[in-house]
């Protein structure tokens, strides 16, 4: 049975991090899962992952 993608993408920014790029993350899951991701849908993944996380404000202009 083949895991789900999007959980695919969360294990692979465990060990990297959300600083991690698409290509990297496509890289470990192939390597891994033997399963290739197009990497729009990787970044689509993380970049939803990484907002319910919530992230730290940016720097206030002024």
């Amino acid at each position: 049975m083949r895991p789900k993608t999007k959980g695919q993408v969360v294990k692979a920014l465990d060990k990297p991090g959300k600083d991690a790029k698409p290509l990297d993350i496509q890289e470990h899951i192939k390597c891994t899962h033997r399963i290739e991701l197009a990497t729009n849908l990787i970044s689509n993944y993380k970049n939803t992952i990484v907002k319910s996380l919530g992230r730290p404000a940016g720097k206030k202009r002024g």
